[in-house]
């Protein structure tokens, strides 16, 4: 939502800017409607296209460099009443979008999403058909494993972001990126105010961690089952009598063994850490898979 979007701003402004430095940015959180076609709404009062050129417009005079980007998040939200699988609905939606990139001289960047169990865009083939470049964000699996300043892991997800399209040039490049905490403040309760930043992976900083996200050592020893799957995995064998899906299992032992790898602690007694160990995988396994 907007109260999102400003603090990811402040948070952006704290960590790259000067005092007083400015970024020309407009945040227009008015619903639009790309669906209309051109003159059908009147510009004065409608919110589609020809309403969103104008303001568009005006906005970029205020700036002191020339408009470079337009985003709009997302396409099922500025499209109201259209039919993603249809043609007919999409190519209007292509043609008010060309349109902004026209008359605004601009680059446009539309944010649409991949169904829940799906691989491709949700709608017709035209929309990925007829964008000149189209990037695909997701959560990788891997782990982004740093230390704090008091010499603690912190672990954070690792996000990539892969070019599937580029009219100009070569698709498959992408980069790796985590989400950053940055601290804004303190809210009325006492409890810390907060937003992110794309940083790239093996940065420091805060994180604040709630129930529904992994806890440190449950984040290092999903890194070290991974780490064991493609290290030490074996093809699945019959008698196990698993899921045909699960092509691939690893011993604990190697699991195990991973999970010390990044686990380490100085001056350990071995008996100390070998309870350690034990007890961190049984609470992960718990987690990841509901064992007791």
């Amino acid at each position: 939502g907007g109260i999102g979007v400003k603090q990811r701003l402040r948070a952006y402004r704290q960590t790259h800017m000067e005092p007083g430095e400015r970024v020309d940015f407009v945040l227009l959180p008015a619903r639009i409607d790309l669906f209309a076609r051109p003159g059908e709404q009147d510009v004065e009062t409608s919110r589609g296209t020809d309403a969103l050129i104008a303001e568009i417009k005006a906005w970029s005079e205020t700036f002191t460099v020339p408009l470079e980007l337009v985003v709009i998040d997302t396409l099922a939200t500025a499209t109201p009443g259209a039919n993603e699988n249809a043609s007919t609905d999409m190519s209007v939606v292509l043609s008010n979008l060309e349109r902004i990139r026209d008359e605004c001289r601009c680059t446009v960047l539309m944010v649409h999403h991949k169904p829940r169990n799906g691989n491709n865009p949700r709608g017709h083939s035209s929309l990925f058909a007829n964008v000149d470049n189209a990037i695909e964000l997701e959560i990788t699996p891997r782990l982004d494993i740093a230390f704090r300043e008091d010499g603690t892991q912190l672990t954070r997800q690792i996000h990539r972001a892969t070019i599937q399209k580029n009219k100009d040039g070569e698709r498959g490049h992408g980069w790796d990126f985590i989400l950053k905490q940055v601290v804004l403040g303190k809210r009325p309760n006492g409890k810390l105010l907060t937003s992110v930043v794309c940083a790239a992976p093996g940065g420091q900083g805060p994180e604040v961690t709630d129930d529904k996200r992994l806890s440190d050592q449950q984040n290092i020893a999903m890194q070290a089952l991974i780490n064991a799957l493609e290290r030490h995995g074996e093809d699945t064998p019959d008698m196990l009598k698993l899921p045909k899906s699960i092509k691939t299992v690893v011993r604990m032992g190697h699991w195990r063994i991973e999970y010390a790898a990044l686990s380490m602690q100085d001056d350990e007694d071995p008996k100390k850490k070998q309870e350690r160990i034990k007890k961190a995988l049984q609470r992960a396994g718990e987690r990841f898979f509901g064992a007791k």
